[in-house]
C-alpha cells in the first residue's frame, strides 16, 4: 500500500480516535437539558434571549436535588456543589393554584428558589387563562431584579413533579 495513502488513513483513524475520546470523556445529559443520564428531569427549559438551559434534577432515588444553569458545553451554576440527601433543604418551594369558577379566573403558580453567594435565584411556571403561560428564572442581587423569560415550547417537565417531595424542600413562609 502507498505509504501515503497509510498515513492518511491512520491519521483519519487517529482524529476520529481522538475526538470519540473527548466526547465521551464530558458528562452526558439527558435531552434538552442539563440533567445526567443517570438523574430525573423536575424541570428544564432553554431561556428566550441567550438560549442557555435552567434544570432542575433529582439525583438517582431523589438522593439529592440539583440546578444547573449554562449550556451543553459550559454549566455556569450548579447548585448546590455539595450533592446528598441534604441538599433538598438548600431550596424553597412554593405552590399555588385555583380552578375555574362563577367569578373566578383559573391560574396557578409553582416557584423553587434558593440562595447562592447573597444572590437568590428562583425558578417558576405562573399561569392565568388558557392562553397565559410563563416560565422563567427571576434573579434577585443586591437589591436589583432580573427576569430571564424561559421559551414555554422547550419546556420538559414541570414544577409541580415536586408537589410530591413537599417535605424533602423546606416551605417559603
Amino acid at each position: 500500500m502507498n505509504t501515503r495513502k497509510t498515513k492518511i488513513i491512520v491519521s483519519i483513524i487517529l482524529v476520529y480516535l481522538c475526538n470519540s475520546a473527548i466526547a465521551q470523556s464530558g458528562p452526558s445529559y439527558l435531552k434538552g437539558s442539563l440533567c445526567k443520564k443517570e438523574e430525573d428531569i423536575i424541570i428544564s427549559f432553554k431561556t428566550a434571549q441567550k438560549k442557555k438551559l435552567a434544570s432542575i434534577c433529582a439525583g438517582p432515588g431523589n438522593s439529592y436535588l440539583v440546578y444547573r444553569y449554562g449550556n451543553l458545553d459550559q454549566v455556569e451554576l450548579n447548585y448546590p456543589t455539595l450533592l446528598n440527601s441534604k441538599s433538598w433543604k438548600n431550596f424553597f418551594y412554593s405552590s399555588y393554584s385555583r380552578g375555574l369558577g362563577e367569578s373566578n379566573d383559573p391560574r396557578g403558580n409553582y416557584e423553587i428558589s434558593f440562595i447562592n453567594s447573597g444572590t437568590e435565584y428562583s425558578v417558576y411556571q405562573d399561569w392565568s387563562t388558557e392562553n397565559s403561560y410563563e416560565i422563567g428564572i427571576i434573579v434577585i442581587n443586591k437589591g436589583r431584579n432580573y427576569k430571564i423569560l424561559g421559551i414555554p415550547e422547550s419546556q420538559t417537565g414541570s414544577l409541580s413533579r415536586l408537589e410530591a417531595f413537599k417535605d424533602f424542600l423546606s416551605n417559603q413562609e
